[in-house]
């Protein structure tokens, strides 16, 4: 059963039972309330903004109750460790980076309450009211789920190796533990743990760091199906599977394509790269990635060079632009050949980064 299907049989969250928790629990030491907050009122929010549509027209109400908590978030942030209760501060120099981050994320977690619960000024922690229009009690609560929402988007920071954009996206919806199990694995082994030929060789080689940064930073909602998708296109992926696809959708005049020639284009590696990256689409991906490594004739890069005014014979262009680099140009770009007229303004012609390597190597060779 996928998380989508498991999600819709549960009673649908709306952040009530959240926020009546909170005020039961009234923080006046947030410290002692933490695991109250992250596994009970944090939790509900993260599971009613992944549930809830948060595209689209806002009214101008809502769009002045966003405002006014992300002016109480940046207030909150600047005064952390300066009050009873407070659970950390934030040094002086991180203050800017942190408070970005968080206010990216927390819009995710406001919008996403007030479509499903509306705009009630009821002292609740997306009250539309700015901070200073609220009670003592209504401002600690506020004080206090910004404060563990803050440790728990830095938690998830260190565990993604500091890349922000997935610490945005996953702590929208997830909470550090479930991150970490992502990260370290567990998850993913899991997740897959009654597909028999997923061994732990086999995890560590498809799902790559690489390939768990980008299910952090694409994939957010759904991690677990996107595990499954992932591992699905890369079983998928097989040479007969490929030889069969990409014979049948060759350009006109092309050589077929023979098994070693699949082999030798397509590596274990680079297959799980496409399984990641063209979810759903992952055999056209491989016909276009054929069918463009195919026209890179030694031709037709002497042409793609001249129309950059880079002066190469077809003779120069094969060492100039071996077969192994424009295998990697086709698999890593859409569009090769802006992407080879790239790396030649960039590499190869005067003033570029490395001019000890391809065209001004065969000038001085020729």
């Amino acid at each position: 059963m996928s998380e989508l299907e498991q999600l819709s049989q549960k009673k649908k969250a709306d952040g009530s039972d959240a926020m009546a928790e909170l005020k039961r629990v009234s923080p006046e030491k947030s410290v002692d309330i933490r695991d109250e907050l992250r596994q009970t009122v944090i939790a509900e929010i993260q599971e009613v903004a992944r549930e809830t549509p948060t595209q689209g027209k806002r009214s101008l109400e809502q769009n002045d109750a966003i405002q006014n908590f992300k002016d109480s978030v940046e207030e909150e942030l600047r005064t952390f460790g300066t009050q009873e209760g407070d659970i950390f501060s934030i040094l002086p120099e991180y203050h800017d980076e942190v408070a970005d981050m968080v206010k990216k994320s927390l819009h995710s977690h406001i919008i996403g309450f007030i479509r499903a619960q509306g705009l009630h000024k009821d002292g609740n922690v997306f009250d539309p009211r700015h901070d200073r229009d609220l009670a003592p009690a209504e401002k600690r609560n506020r004080r206090a789920y910004v404060q563990e929402f803050t440790s728990m988007l830095l938690e998830n920071y260190y565990v993604t190796d500091m890349d922000k954009k997935a610490a945005i996206n996953l702590s929208k919806y997830n909470q550090p533990e479930y991150v970490k199990s992502l990260f370290d694995g567990s998850l993913i082994k899991e997740t897959l743990k009654d597909k028999n030929v997923w061994n732990d060789e086999k995890i560590s080689n498809v799902f790559t760091p690489y390939t768990r940064v980008r299910i952090a930073t694409q994939n957010f909602k759904r991690i677990r199906d996107a595990i499954t998708d992932i591992a699905e296109n890369y079983d998928s992926l097989t040479d007969n599977a490929i030889l069969e696809y990409i014979n049948k959708h060759r350009e006109v005049g092309t050589q077929e394509w023979t098994e070693p020639d699949v082999q030798e284009f397509l590596t274990s590696p680079t297959r799980a790269r496409i399984a990641a990256n063209f979810p759903g689409s992952v055999f056209d991906a491989v016909s276009r990635m054929a069918n463009n490594y195919r026209a890179l004739t030694d031709v037709e890069v002497s042409k793609i060079a001249q129309e950059i005014n880079v002066q190469l014979t077809p003779s120069q262009a094969k060492q100039s632009v071996p077969q192994f680099a424009r295998r990697y140009f086709c698999i890593e770009s859409a569009n090769p050949r802006r992407r080879i007229q790239q790396w030649m303004t960039d590499e190869i012609r005067p003033g570029g980064a490395n001019t000890n390597y391809g065209y001004f190597r065969i000038r001085e060779e020729s």
